[in-house]
């Protein structure tokens, strides 16, 4: 078994991206896209002809799946960091071949180093469970995601080709994952699936007490099994939301965004772990890092992109997920968090920002090369930079801080 940094685990999926006249959602929401899993395949399929018929020649296609475009981002940052994945990659279909474009799909997953746990379907396979999964991605007008569905295909077979592969060449998914450095799950059609998986996961963070694990649920999770995913959130080092699957968590109550984090720090953190669990929110706006152990939110404050500027942020929460753990895990630069979110942000705008599909990597490879020979020397943040993320990371409590010394001020004259 080979050591491996980063495992990635969740569905593969094929998808088709279309712009959109109909507004699917509030385009100054962006992230109120909805999301919806195990679909059945005709009903995409359907979706994905009658879009094909007024938009033809303006679609495009990835092969997608949350964790999938994280691992793809870490490895165009730092390809020194091995990377393994657990997931089925189908085959593609009659109507992907008539309609799909980049469609060599192996090639495609040919920059995981360690495919031990990657399974791909053969002739053998029932067809309902033959073909890769399929997603049919409505973009708004301003080129954001305004609804998603996803099919089951070879997604399904996950939890059962992982155990014919435990019985016929008597090895164990848990010592595998062990050995990684880090885990990153993002949600699958299933939910009981998914618990499956988590299983696995928490058996090997109790083998290897160095390993970290990230967890990106997705809507549907935090939407309709948020009371299922307690225990699981429990579990896991790291968090990964978007503003609506953030306020999904804190039944979109109207609260000040203080008593927000104060709530969900109550309900999701496991008094009897005193590991550090930190919620990673992505919006266009800014990012937080919210630590729930020592009570302490990290804000950091980053330049809006305009949406004139967006050309399909669709995968660009993954790709900021992506350079956030390659940041945190690559010796190019020291460890300190707000770096990592600064190499996320960058990955996400670098594939916002990408006309096509084929050059989002290129430019998150090109813009983090650029970022680390800009602003680090050695892995050493120079005297200006360090003081810039400081001030970046603590403004709330630096605004906090100096109002108070205001009104001390004040109150002593009146």
């Amino acid at each position: 078994m080979k050591y491996v940094d980063v495992i990635g685990i969740g569905a593969i999926n094929y998808d088709y991206m279309f712009p959109c006249k109909k507004v699917f959602n509030n385009d100054s929401n962006p992230d109120n896209g909805e999301e919806n899993i195990g679909v059945p395949n005709e009903i995409v399929e359907e979706e994905i002809s009658e879009l094909l018929s007024t938009g033809k020649k303006y679609y495009s296609t990835q092969v997608g799946g949350s964790s999938l475009l994280a691992l793809k981002a870490i490895h165009a940052i730092d390809k020194s960091l091995s990377l393994g994945f657990v997931g089925v990659c189908g085959q593609a279909s009659e109507f992907d071949k008539r309609h799909g474009k980049n469609l060599n799909l192996k090639s495609e997953l040919s920059f995981i180093n360690n495919q031990e746990w990657l399974f791909y379907t053969g002739e053998s396979t029932p067809i309902e469970n033959r073909y890769i999964g399929k997603a049919s991605v409505k973009l708004n007008k301003s080129n954001t995601r305004g609804g998603i569905d996803i099919s089951l295909g070879a997604n399904d077979l996950i939890i059962d080709l992982i155990h014919k592969k435990e019985q016929d060449e008597k090895v164990e998914l848990t010592d595998f994952l062990s050995q990684a450095r880090w885990i990153h799950i993002s949600s699958l059609s299933r939910f009981e699936q998914f618990e499956k998986i988590m299983e696995y996961v928490i058996k090997a963070k109790s083998k290897n007490p160095f390993l970290r694990v990230s967890l990106d649920p997705g809507d549907q999770y935090t939407k309709h099994k948020k009371l299922y995913l307690q225990k699981y959130l429990k579990e896991v080092d790291y968090v990964f939301l978007n503003k609506k699957e953030y306020n999904n968590l804190i039944l979109n109550e109207d609260l000040p965004e203080n008593e927000k984090r104060i709530k969900i720090s109550t309900y999701f953190n496991d008094p009897e772990n005193v590991k550090t669990k930190i919620f990673v929110i992505k919006s266009k706006s800014k990012h937080e890092l919210i630590d729930f152990i020592n009570g302490t939110s990290y804000v950091f404050y980053h330049k809006s992109l305009p949406f004139y500027k967006i050309n399909n942020d669709t995968g660009a929460g993954d790709c900021f997920a992506g350079g956030f753990i390659a940041g945190l895990l690559s010796e190019k630069l020291i460890s300190q968090q707000p770096a990592p979110i600064s190499l996320g942000v960058l990955a996400a705008k670098a594939r916002m920002t990408s006309i096509t599909n084929s050059s989002i990597y290129e430019n998150i490879e090109k813009k983090s090369t650029e970022f680390l020979l800009k602003r680090y020397k050695n892995g050493e943040m120079n005297r200006k930079q360090w003081l810039k993320l400081f001030f970046q990371s603590h403004i709330d409590f630096l605004i906090g801080f100096v109002t108070s010394l205001i009104i001390a001020y004040i109150l002593k004259f009146i």
